[in-house]
């Protein structure tokens, strides 16, 4: 992980995004104005969370 990723800036996302970008995925960029309480963007920290 690149020294300058950070959070996915999605609310309910858990990832990192990659270095110079928002979201870490197009799930998320798409979502990025939806309420969720879990993601669904498929990586491994969201998928650990789920119910």
């Amino acid at each position: 992980m690149s020294a300058d990723s950070k959070k996915c800036a999605m609310e309910g996302c858990l990832c990192m995004a990659p270095a110079g970008q928002k979201y870490c995925s197009a799930y998320c960029q798409a979502a990025k104005k939806e309420i969720k309480l879990q993601c669904d963007c498929g990586h491994p920290a969201c998928e650990s969370q789920k119910l």
